[in-house]
Formats: C-alpha cells, structure tokens, sequence
C-alpha cells in the first residue's frame, strides 16, 4: 500500500444492506467533477480558517474496470459547531489527520467534490451539511527516497527547452475562495 501513509484506517467491505442504503437514501451533491493532478495543501488551511473540521476519513480498496486494484481515499469534513468529539472516528482521527498532510505534501490527486447531508446516528441533521472530498488517483511528487521528481520544460512541440529538467510543481490547486471551493490554476492561485 505503498501510496497510503502507514496506520491509515481502512473500511470494511460494504454489505448488501450497507450498499442498499447507500444508494437508495439521502444524496450528496457533487460540485467539483473528477479533475487530475490537483494539488490540496492550501485546502486544508483554507478548511481549517472556515471552521471545519475532519470527521471521518477512510480508504477502501477497489477495482478498476480493467481490475486492478487501487485505494480510493474518502476525507469527510462538517463545521466544527456541529460535531461532537466521541464516535468510532474519535480513535482514528490523529492519524487520518496526518496521512492527509502527508499524502497533500507527497503527490496530487484526482479529485472529486460532493456537498452530503450531515448525519449523527445514522440519521440526516437538519440544515448541516458535510463537505466530502474523494482522492481518487495518484500522482507523486516525490521519489520513493524523498526526493522531488523532475520533468523537462517542454515548448508546442514537444521538445525539450532549456538545459535541466525542473522539480514537478502542481498546477492545480483546490481552494476555497469567497466560501466557494474551486480548483485554481497555480498562476491564477488567489487562495
């Protein structure tokens, strides 16, 4: 599990029942499509200044429609008044906390955006509402030594300009700007 921070909390398998509920109860709304090699360093400080904070985070195994396996990494965030400390999530919160600096200062994801009912005990709350952020495919930034990995400038062509490759910068970044959450090209970054 090379790509996933060690100690990151794993979920179990759906049931039946689970994947029926799921499915057929309370949507999400999703506001950012799947985009590629974003960068979420500055979400996390951007999240924290709007007061919400991290309640649930998990990765669960899956299959690809060519059937290879990849993590897919959920991070789960509400504002901060509507969260109460204890819960299952309680325990894992710390390390979750530090695998999604980790995994935002090491690599840029694919990523997707939903707007979810909030729920406590397994019911929707009134007029809350949580922020689910989906990590879906991986792009490093680093070598598997640390090191941040290299790529040549490259002009229409193709071809390479300049006499040595510069470190892989992201592009992308997910921000929040106006209390709107939106990917931001680095040279337009206003957040």
């Amino acid at each position: 599990m090379g790509a996933l921070p060690a100690g990151f909390f794993e979920k179990k398998r759906e049931t039946l029942d689970e994947l029926t509920a799921r499915r057929s109860g309370v949507k999400g709304v999703q506001f950012i499509e799947p985009i590629q090699d974003v960068s979420l360093l500055q979400f996390l400080l951007d999240l924290a200044k709007a007061g919400y904070v991290l309640v649930d985070a998990f990765f669960q195994m899956r299959a690809s429609v060519r059937g290879q396996q990849y993590p897919s990494v959920r991070f789960i965030f509400a504002a901060e008044e509507s969260v109460r400390p204890d819960g299952e999530f309680a325990n894992h919160k710390q390390n979750a906390e530090n695998a999604l600096l980790q995994m935002c200062k090491e690599a840029m994801w694919r990523v997707r955006a939903f707007l979810n009912p909030f729920f406590e005990g397994g019911l929707p709350v009134d007029g809350q509402h949580a922020i689910s952020i989906n990590l879906e495919a991986r792009s490093p930034l680093l070598d598997g030594e640390g090191n941040p990995l290299m790529r040549w400038e490259k002009d229409e062509n193709g071809e390479k300009v300049g006499n040595k490759p510069f470190p892989l910068e992201p592009k992308l970044f997910l921000c929040i700007e106006d209390g709107n959450i939106i990917v931001a090209p680095a040279q337009e970054k206003v957040c």
